[in-house]
């Protein structure tokens, strides 16, 4: 009997023993196994976006302790405030047919980084103020879920140093009128001082050949004057000469 008694001792103390090692890989098991929701989907707290671009809202899950993508996996973004569906994916393709209208063909899941690097990221197109606000991104892979909260913030554009600010179409047209009319009185210019140039010339020349005519004109009435000095200085001298023979045949 003590015998016995000490052998079922032992057997206690060696049951005891193997469910403590058990209850002990259990609970190591399950600190490894057992995802909470926040651990499983991992987000940014925000995102900064810039009305009019496109934005990405950041999104993974933990693909250890949410076991391999089926066909019955799925993921959906919403936005938070009205629930509204943003986007979502069943199995192995996109289901848009609760997408909310004013994301019809705005939004776009990585499909392949989606089912093999348990990337649930969303791209944004052309964002709008209205987008503004909190989104969740939701995930069920096999038996597990999670859920992540991010926020998108509506930034401005920073001016970048390379490209200069245009000006506006007032400013242009104004440049545009001040260079035009620089150009007309330019040109302007530039014909009256060719016409000046010209004008000046032709009256130089008309006086050079005045002068030169005044001068011609001038011998020429000196010629003829002595010509007819010459003339008449002749006339008188036949006049003489023929008085002469006259006086000396009368004489005789």
């Amino acid at each position: 009997m003590e015998f016995g008694r000490r052998r079922c001792c032992f057997v206690t103390g060696e049951v005891a023993r193997v469910t403590g090692v058990l209850l002990l890989a259990v609970l190591v098991l399950g600190c490894f196994c057992s995802v909470s929701a926040s651990e499983f989907v991992t987000v940014p707290r925000s995102v900064n976006c810039i009305v009019g671009r496109d934005c990405i809202l950041n999104c993974s899950f933990d693909y250890r302790a949410g076991g391999g993508w089926d066909d019955k996996s799925e993921m959906n973004w919403r936005k938070k405030e009205t629930n509204d569906l943003v986007h979502g994916y069943y199995g192995n393709g996109n289901w848009l047919s609760d997408q909310h209208p004013r994301y019809v063909g705005r939004t776009r899941l990585f499909d392949s980084v989606l089912e093999l690097r348990w990337d649930a990221s969303l791209l944004l197109r052309n964002v709008t103020e209205e987008d503004a606000g909190y989104y969740n991104c939701e995930v069920r892979v096999s038996q597990q879920w999670g859920t992540g909260q991010t926020e998108l913030v509506l930034v401005a554009a920073e001016p970048t140093e390379a490209a200069p600010v245009p000006a506006g179409p007032t400013e242009a047209a104004e440049l545009s009128r001040q260079s035009v009319t620089i150009l007309y009185v330019a040109l302007v210019g530039l014909v009256a001082l060719v016409a000046l140039v010209v004008v000046v010339a032709l009256v130089v020349c008309v006086v050079t050949l005045g002068q030169n005519l005044y001068r011609h004109l001038g011998f020429i009435y000196i010629k003829a004057k002595d010509a007819a000095r010459s003339a008449r200085y002749s006339a008188a001298q036949r006049d003489r000469s023929g008085q002469s023979s006259a006086g000396r045949d009368s004489a005789a």
